[in-house]
């Protein structure tokens, strides 16, 4: 994905970041593609944090999305405390969560240090990407209406 410059100065990525995600993915640009999918897998868990919150208690929109720090295991665990997500869902973010930086830290390990323990495989990465993108579209449809979303088909 390319960045692009706004008037005030402030950059934003350029294009769908899922789409740009798969980009990168079939140009074997691993790192940059689970880099994407994780912050586009963060940012639904924030939108549904910060939408959850507002339609709750509009007073708290404010420090919802501009004093509240987010991080990834602990956006999941405010998601399942809020029952937004069920066990089984967190446990899957968790996993993800492992498993990119298991990927991305392999990638280069084993580019310095070809030793087994930092081998990762062709399957591992697929595997990992598609559960990544299974659980974007999960996050994305609990924000959405099933018109909104509704050529997604994945669990």
């Amino acid at each position: 994905m390319k960045v692009k410059e706004l008037a005030n100065g402030g950059l934003v990525l350029e294009g769908d970041v899922l789409d740009g995600a798969e980009e990168a993915f079939r140009d074997l640009r691993y790192v940059e593609a689970f880099a994407s999918l994780h912050a586009y897998i963060d940012w639904w868990m924030t939108d549904l944090i910060q939408l959850h919150g507002s339609v709750r208690d509009s007073s708290k929109t404010h420090e919802l999305h501009f004093k509240h720090e987010y991080r990834f295991r602990s956006s999941a665990k405010i998601l399942l405390d809020k029952k937004i997500i069920d066990e089984k869902q967190y446990g899957r973010l968790l996993q993800f969560n492992t498993l990119r930086d298991k990927i991305i830290h392999r990638l280069v390990m084993y580019s310095y240090q070809p030793y087994a323990g930092n081998k990762v495989t062709k399957d591992e990465v697929i595997e990992g990407f598609e559960k990544g993108k299974a659980l974007a579209h999960l996050l994305r449809r609990k924000t959405c209406s099933v018109d909104c979303y509704k050529e997604d088909s994945n669990p």
